[in-house]
């Protein structure tokens, strides 16, 4: 047994040696410990050296929110004269100033949506319900994708894809790091929690649409600049 564990052990250090990541690590010592628990029961060895070995320690990082260029970077991307891409780059715009998750977004239906109150109402961890406010510019993005979206016979859900259907969280996952490569972001995770941590800092600036025609199915261009607040806007409509 002492020999196994000072194997078990040199193993773990050698992984932190070769600066392999802390969930990497983790999630190694998790199916060797299940392996060596299999072998154990089946009686195969005497012991289960993972009795006497220490869980690494997961380390924690800060994640980085993207800088206001490249949240002007991304929100050019989508090819907003599709339903798609106008769809996409209405739920960016609306994680990015309100700080919704992505199952949130996903999950909120067209009765949530308050807009006399510029507010929507969302299911959020532990099933509590709350009322997250959004911007003028969010409020117009979010009224001109209803109206594309239209009536969809015995579908409540907002946001929908091509087909009427609910969104799959790693559709929209997919989707952003494909903006953000397209973009050349680098240094920072585009994913929808870097979005929620954008407008949770709150820093100031996004332009609201990228330009296009007047016959491409969309409104024309204009740019808001964000307050220091996460949900305040500012700016001509």
């Amino acid at each position: 047994m002492p020999r196994s564990l000072d194997h078990l052990r040199s193993y773990f250090d050698a992984l932190r040696g070769r600066e392999r990541s802390s969930i990497t690590i983790d999630r190694t010592y998790g199916g060797l410990r299940c392996f060596f628990r299999y072998l154990a029961q089946e009686r195969l060895i005497p012991q289960n050296p993972f009795s006497l070995v220490e869980r690494p320690k997961k380390g924690k990082s800060l994640i980085r929110p993207l800088s206001m260029d490249q949240a002007r970077l991304l929100l050019a991307q989508p090819k907003i004269k599709t339903f798609v891409g106008f769809r996409n780059w209405v739920m960016m715009l609306t994680m990015l100033d309100t700080g919704l998750r992505l199952s949130e977004i996903l999950g909120l239906r067209r009765d949530q949506i308050d807009w006399p109150a510029s507010r929507c109402f969302v299911q959020g961890k532990g099933d509590k319900e709350r009322a997250v406010p959004f911007g003028t510019a969010v409020k117009k993005a979010l009224w001109e994708y209803g109206q594309w979206r239209g009536e969809v016979a015995g579908q409540d859900i907002f946001f929908l894809d091509q087909f009427g259907g609910k969104i799959c969280c790693r559709h929209v996952q997919i989707a952003l790091k494909r903006h953000g490569d397209a973009a050349g972001i680098v240094g920072v995770r585009v994913s929808p929690h870097t979005l929620r941590h954008y407008a949770e800092f709150g820093i100031a600036g996004i332009p609201s649409r990228p330009s296009t025609s007047a016959t491409g199915g969309t409104p024309s261009a204009s740019r808001r600049s964000w307050d220091t607040r996460p949900w305040k806007w500012s700016g001509t409509m």
